[in-house]
């Protein structure tokens, strides 16, 4: 049990493919389990016919089963509390950080705002950029897009999509850039949208840089993953 707990919840850290591909063979080896403990058994207990015999089995089954339904569900609900309060006390230290504006907001008609990054280090060290919008002046489909120019760090680009506020409030997006970052670009964010782009001092200050958007509201949302029917949600 401990062997699945540990190797089988272990990607639930980095959900990725490059992250879990190679623990595929747990799936191989459980449903190999169940099959040679069939070819075992059953046989067997179609021999005696004892019904007696395999109630028994079923129901020590079922207690194990049960029990360690009952501690997973008592752990995953610890956990979530734990990562509630550590995340809210993260998330509102970088808010309350100070900050510095680099570009106030993209000029009018222009879709893109060019951020600098800070000199080179050795090991490198990340700038820690906020832009901030105001969802309920965007248009239907409003999104804030991270572009890297250099092309071996393209892959760090990100496009975060702000949803459209019927109430006035603040989306807050942070998001960690590097050496080869080229500029933010705005999609269906009409002049006063945007607030302002800063950037954090002191960043190292964090044990962590989250890519993250903390929408209006965000302090009494659940900061956690839940899986859903059709994919991950928030």
């Amino acid at each position: 049990l401990f062997f699945l707990l540990y190797f089988g919840g272990l990607p639930a850290l980095q959900f990725d493919a490059r992250h879990f591909f190679h623990f595929e063979f747990i799936t191989w080896w459980a449903a190999g389990f169940l099959v040679q403990t069939a070819i075992d058994h059953v046989p067997r207990w179609m021999r005696q016919r004892s019904c007696q015999t395999a109630a028994a089995s079923a129901a020590r089954a079922s207690v194990v089963l049960a029990g360690c339904f009952a501690v997973l569900m008592t752990l995953l609900w610890v956990a979530r509390a734990y990562q509630q309060t550590a995340a809210r006390s993260l998330l509102g230290s970088y808010l309350a950080a100070p900050r510095v504006e680099v570009e106030s907001r993209p000029a009018s008609g222009e879709s893109e705002v060019p951020v600098r990054v800070s000199p080179h280090t050795d090991p490198e060290t990340a700038d820690f950029v906020v832009v901030d919008i105001n969802g309920s002046r965007c248009g239907a489909h409003p999104t804030v897009a991270f572009r890297y120019a250099d092309a071996a760090r393209r892959a760090y680009s990100r496009v975060f999509h702000v949803a459209r506020a019927e109430d006035p409030g603040l989306t807050h997006i942070f998001m960690p850039i590097y050496e080869g970052f080229g500029g933010l670009e705005f999609s269906d964010s009409p002049s006063g949208s945007v607030e302002g782009v800063y950037r954090v001092r002191e960043p190292a200050q964090f044990p962590l840089l989250l890519e993250v958007m903390l929408r209006p509201g965000w302090r009494r949302a659940p900061l956690y993953q839940r899986l859903r029917s059709g994919g991950f949600g928030g």
